[in-house]
């Protein structure tokens, strides 16, 4: 901080953490040559701040953020801006608007390493952080040249009693004093007030929590089955509602795996096997015994084919099962079109290997994957068989061609509607020439 008695930095602090830490920060860059200015909320926020004349109320509606902040910047020449999370919307706004100015963006959130210390990184933090833009070896060489020497954090500030202490505080604040901040409203779905409600439900049945906490655990452990062990996020929090896919936990835990498309791949050394999961439970002799090292992957089938054509409709469309037919293949698009669809002409466009195309086509010198088309006609007596029996492979095109009649349709249409086209034009000359 040496370097700010020469500079005239303005340093202006949008929502912090529950507690003075940010007024504590804010004395100390001011002891450094800084100024310093506070934007509160809601009472919360002004309750913790220690100098009313640095401290600048926002009462208004949201829609007025962003031209009241960019005023803001331009009367006090602000050089840096210092907030605790970027993802509510008002700091969200605030961090694009500094960003455009070149203004320097000093992001504080919940600690990484938890309960005493709170982390601190230029520009964005969690799903915005520099660090999502580094791979695990950038990572490993970075810290072989940092000090892994954690110094004691100090016992007076940011055990979980203090964060429980000021985060009741705050909240009191928002619930019972908030009059002077009309158009306040909380960045969290949940309200205070249900919130509050919350906690203290979860107080009551703490002794009932433990007990199937400890029952849960003691299942689990000596159940003699395997089981895995997921972190998980508190679900209001902001890393997990605004860079994750889900808004819930109940929707995280929903995620599995159709049994029918699941693959189990195990990796041992430089082998790869693979195996379908369905296979692994009907077949037990197909299952192996693990070794230390071992890795095990569980995906969901990726193939997918394409239909083209005068089909229901044209997609392309995932396995839904390990193996399906063309018959079912067309089924999952609606089947032919019943207006335009010629079902002797039902196509197939695969890529074959070498030694499938030297099959079929009696051949032994096809060499390298050859372009094959396989024509199904289902008005044969064994056409729908045939079809039935056709097994749909990995990217696959089928293409179901058009009745002859929809194309003499189609030829029909574009000679009369360009015969009407003419007629019209010619009648529009003679009204114009006035004839």
């Amino acid at each position: 901080m040496n370097n700010l008695r020469n500079d005239k930095h303005c340093f202006v602090f949008l929502q912090g953490p529950h507690g003075p830490f940010f007024a504590q920060l804010a004395k100390m860059l001011r002891h450094a040559g800084a100024r310093c200015i506070r934007v509160g909320f809601n009472r919360g926020d002004q309750a913790f701040w220690s100098t009313m004349s640095d401290y600048i109320a926002f009462r208004h509606d949201h829609s007025a953020w962003p031209e009241t902040f960019e005023r803001i910047l331009t009367e006090h020449h602000v050089t840096d801006l210092v907030l605790y999370g970027d993802t509510r919307a008002i700091h969200a706004q605030a961090i694009e608007i500094a960003k455009a100015r070149g203004i320097k963006i000093h992001v504080f959130e919940e600690g990484y390493l938890r309960p005493y210390w709170v982390t601190y990184e230029r520009n964005g933090s969690n799903g915005h952080s520099r660090l999502m833009d580094m791979t695990l070896q950038e990572m490993q060489d970075a810290l072989k040249h940092s000090d892994l020497e954690v110094p004691l954090p100090p016992s007076h500030w940011g055990d979980t009693r203090h964060h429980v202490f000021y985060g009741a505080l705050y909240h009191w604040f928002v619930m019972f004093a908030n009059w002077n901040y009309p158009n306040f409203k909380p960045h969290r779905s949940v309200t205070v007030a249900r919130e509050f409600q919350l906690y203290v439900k979860g107080l009551l049945m703490m002794p009932i929590h433990r007990l199937h906490r400890f029952l849960t655990t003691y299942r689990i452990t000596q159940g003699g089955f395997p089981y895995h062990l997921v972190l998980l996020q508190l679900e209001h929090d902001a890393a997990f509602q605004k860079h994750s896919p889900f808004t819930s936990m109940k929707e995280f835990l929903g995620v599995t795996i159709e049994p029918e498309v699941a693959q189990i791949t195990v990796i041992r050394g430089n082998r790869r096997e693979k195996v379908w999961f369905q296979d692994l439970f009907q077949h037990p002799e197909m299952d192996i015994a693990l070794r230390g090292g071992d890795r095990i992957l569980v995906e969901s089938d990726t193939r997918a084919f394409t239909v083209l054509g005068a089909a229901g409709s044209q997609a392309r469309v995932s396995f839904p099962t390990q193996t399906i037919s063309a018959i079912e293949a067309l089924a999952l698009v609606g089947g032919l079109s019943s207006v335009s669809a010629d079902p002797k002409g039902v196509f197939v466009f695969r890529n074959e290997p070498a030694d499938i195309a030297n099959q079929v086509m009696g051949r032994t010198g096809l060499k390298g994957a050859q372009r094959m088309v396989y024509v199904l006609d289902l008005t044969k007596p064994n056409g729908v068989f045939n079809a039935r029996d056709f097994v749909i492979r990995d990217q696959d095109t089928v293409y179901v061609t058009e009745a002859p009649f929809t194309q003499w349709n189609k030829t029909i249409g574009a000679i009369t509607g360009t015969l009407g086209s003419a007629q019209g034009l010619a009648n529009s000359t003679q009204a114009l020439s006035g004839n």
